[in-house]
This record gives C-alpha cells, sequence and structure tokens, in this order.
C-alpha cells in the first residue's frame, strides 16, 4: 500500500520506521481504516498527556546514548522523539499530523513554540546532534506551556 502523501518525510523512514509505525493514528485517517471514528485530535487532553508521558519515558534512553557517545542509536530514538513532538504539535491544534507542505501547515497552526518550523527543520537535519536533542526537549516544554495556555483561554470562554 502507497504511504499517504499527508505522512512521507525522509526522516521518518531511518532506523527501520515507517508512517505507519509513528504515527498509527493519523496513518489510519489518511488511508480510511479507521472504523471507530474516534481521532486522538479530537479527543483532547488524555491523549496529549500519554504523548508527553511516552517523550518523559524516551528522553532519558536518549540523554543515556548521547552520554554514551552513541549518536547512531540515538538518532532512531530522536525520530521517534520527533514524531511524538509532532503528533503532539498537530493534535494539541485539533488536527491529524500532516508533513506535507510541512512549513506551511505549522504556519497555520495556533497553539505553537515561537520559530517551531525552523527548529524543528534543524532537528529533523541532524538527529546525531546532542543540541537537536536539547532543542527537542526545549520544543515540548514551550508546546506544554503553550497547550496549558490555550486550554484555560478555552475553558474561561465557556
Amino acid at each position: 500500500m502507497m504511504e499517504p502523501k499527508e505522512l512521507r518525510h525522509p526522516s521518518f523512514y531511518e532506523g527501520g520506521y515507517s508512517p505507519d509505525s509513528l504515527f498509527p493514528e493519523d496513518y489510519h485517517f489518511y488511508t480510511g481504516q479507521n472504523r471507530e471514528q474516534s481521532y486522538p485530535w479530537m479527543e483532547g487532553q488524555e491523549k496529549i498527556r500519554k504523548l508527553i508521558k511516552e517523550w518523559q519515558e524516551l528522553k532519558p534512553a536518549i540523554s543515556g546514548l548521547f552520554g554514551e557517545r552513541k549518536a547512531k542509536d540515538a538518532s532512531r530514538l530522536m525520530t521517534k522523539g520527533c514524531a511524538l513532538f509532532l503528533q503532539f504539535l498537530f493534535w494539541s491544534n485539533g488536527r491529524p499530523v500532516c508533513m506535507e507542505g510541512m512549513e506551511e501547515k505549522i504556519d497555520e497552526l495556533q497553539v505553537k513554540p515561537v520559530n517551531v518550523g525552523e527548529r524543528l527543520q534543524f532537528i529533523l537535519s541532524h538527529l546525531k546532534l546532542y543540541h537537536s536533542f536539547l532543542q527537542l526537549g526545549e520544543l515540548f516544554v514551550e508546546q506544554e506551556k503553550a497547550y496549558a495556555k490555550y486550554l484555560v483561554i478555552k475553558n474561561r470562554a465557556f
């Protein structure tokens, strides 16, 4: 089966990954395989909390690999971390992940860190750098804050 164009990006084919393994919900959405009609970007906070928890569990493993100077092994986990961040970024904006025209799609999002498009492009281009790991961690922290602010404002409106 052809990969959906919305999930094609060269960084997510490295290390034995594929879009259907990194973005299963989004993959099923774009291929029409989800019969439940329930998507995580529509469910809100619970799925977001799971993504953040998964990142918190992955982060020490990546840090340890960089500490042991195993950048190639770390880059595989960085790919997973970037996938988690993209899910967090898009899902917290009520949308499925879309990498087709990614910079434009990210520009359209309301809840996001400053310069997230450029920073994410750097990370994806340099998965083996420790600096990319630090930057990815900062993006998670900033997105958590932006999402929390969004939720407060949204709840005040009701």
